[in-house]
C-alpha cells in the first residue's frame, strides 16, 4: 500500500469516490440526516464539502448552500451537478473564502482527520458562523482509528494509504469549546444491519460482526451563542 497526503490522495480518488457505496458513509447518512432534518438554516455551508454528497441533500430541501474545498479534482466531480456549479469555493479549512457570521448552518463531514491544528479550523468555523448558528462535525470514530481503521482507497488495482491525525474526543471538544462554541449533543455509531448488504457486495461480510463492534462514526452538535 503506498502512502500519500490527504491531498494527493483524494486527487487520486475523486474520479472514483462516488462509484459505489461505502459502508461508513453510509452510516453517517443515517446518523445525521435526523439531525440535518431538523435544522431550518437558511444559509449552509459546506467545509470540506468534497463531490458534494451532503450539498445535493440541502439543495434538494431548497436550502441556499455553499461548499469548499482543497482538491480541485473533489470540486471538478461537484461540478458535474448542474445544480452545484456556482456553489463552490476552492480553498483550505484554515482560510475559509467566506464573510463572517455568514452562515446558520455549517456541516463538516469527515475532514477532521486531516486537519492537524483543530483550534485553527474550529476558529475559522466559529468566525462564519452567525450568532445562534448550528456546527454540525462527523468523522471517523476515534475507537476506530484506534482499532486500526484506515483512511484508504483502491483506485486501478492500486492501494492507498491517506495520511491522517488521530484526534481524541477530549481533543476535538476543547478546540470547538476555544472558539466559543457550546456543545449540544455528540453521538456514537456503530455499523448496524442497513450497513450490511454494502459489506456484503463488497465481500465483507464475514467481518461484519466484528466490524460492528467498533464505534464507526463519530457526530457531534454544537451551537453558538445568540
Amino acid at each position: 500500500m503506498t502512502k500519500v497526503s490527504a491531498l494527493t490522495g483524494h486527487r487520486i480518488w475523486a474520479p472514483h469516490y462516488d462509484d459505489g457505496p461505502n459502508p461508513v458513509l453510509a452510516l453517517e447518512s443515517r446518523v445525521l440526516r435526523p439531525v440535518l432534518d431538523r435544522c431550518a438554516a437558511k444559509r449552509v455551508i459546506d467545509v470540506g464539502c468534497g463531490t458534494g454528497r451532503w450539498m445535493r441533500y440541502f439543495v434538494h430541501r431548497q436550502t441556499s448552500v455553499f461548499g469548499v474545498d482543497i482538491c480541485p479534482e473533489m470540486l471538478r466531480q461537484a461540478m458535474g451537478d448542474a445544480c452545484l456549479r456556482t456553489r463552490l469555493a476552492l480553498g483550505d479549512v484554515l482560510h475559509l473564502p467566506f464573510a463572517g457570521a455568514s452562515a446558520s448552518l455549517i456541516l463538516c463531514s469527515f475532514a477532521l482527520g486531516y486537519i492537524a491544528n483543530l483550534t485553527a479550523m474550529f476558529a475559522e468555523i466559529g468566525r462564519i458562523a452567525e450568532p445562534c448558528a448550528t456546527v454540525v462535525v462527523s468523522d471517523l470514530h476515534p475507537d476506530a482509528v484506534s482499532a486500526g481503521w484506515t483512511r484508504s482507497c483502491k483506485v486501478d488495482g492500486r492501494s492507498y494509504d491517506i495520511e491522517h491525525h488521530a484526534h481524541s474526543d477530549a481533543e476535538i471538544l476543547r478546540a470547538a469549546l476555544s472558539a466559543g462554541l457550546t456543545l449540544e449533543r455528540k453521538m456514537h455509531a456503530c455499523l448496524g444491519p442497513p450497513e450490511f448488504p454494502i459489506l456484503e457486495r463488497a465481500g465483507k461480510s464475514a467481518s461484519f460482526e466484528s466490524l460492528s463492534k467498533v464505534r464507526a462514526v463519530w457526530t457531534a452538535v454544537w451551537k453558538k451563542p445568540c
